[in-house]
């Protein structure tokens, strides 16, 4: 028996040393677990800041590409702004030329107006009776003629031109 009783104290202690051993697993399992929770959280807190830093990448890209943009607009209008200013200033003495030729058109015509007016008060005036005393004159003329011819020959029966 005392075999029996050896092997049970062994078997006792084999027990023991087992359960000692589970205990050692389920602590070191335990101890894994928060190294892997640990890790977890470096590895997020890992995430975050290189996503942090990918943003502020990004943020910074985004900001320089603004500026760039900003900078071009600005280039651009001022471009823009001394084409306008030369088209205007071309366009404005263009208007001043063109007035300037207008104005002179006008006092031509005011001139031309003026001239035409004398000549038609000239006609009215000067020339008022032309026709009439034209038409007169022309009889007169035909008669003095016939009469000088009526003087010259007489009553003698000849054709007469002026008839």
């Amino acid at each position: 028996m005392l075999d029996l009783s050896r092997l049970e104290g062994q078997t006792e202690q084999y027990i023991d040393e087992i359960a000692l051993h589970q205990q050692e697993i389920q602590a070191a399992e335990k101890q894994m677990q928060g190294l892997q929770e640990q890790l977890a959280e470096f590895k997020n807190l890992q995430r975050n800041i290189e996503d942090n830093l990918r943003y502020r990448r990004y943020k910074k890209k985004v900001e320089e590409l603004e500026a760039q943009y900003a900078e071009t607009a600005a280039k651009k209008d001022g471009e823009a702004q001394g084409t306008y200013t030369r088209q205007l200033t071309r366009l404005s003495q263009r208007q001043s030329d063109l007035s300037g030729e207008r104005a002179g058109l006008k006092g031509e015509l005011r001139q031309l107006q003026d001239q035409r007016r004398t000549y038609e008060d000239e006609l009215n005036v000067d020339y008022k009776d032309v026709v009439p005393k034209y038409h007169e004159n022309l009889i007169n003329c035909k008669v003095s003629g016939l009469c000088l011819f009526f003087f010259i020959y007489g009553n003698t029966v000849i054709d007469l031109p002026f008839v």
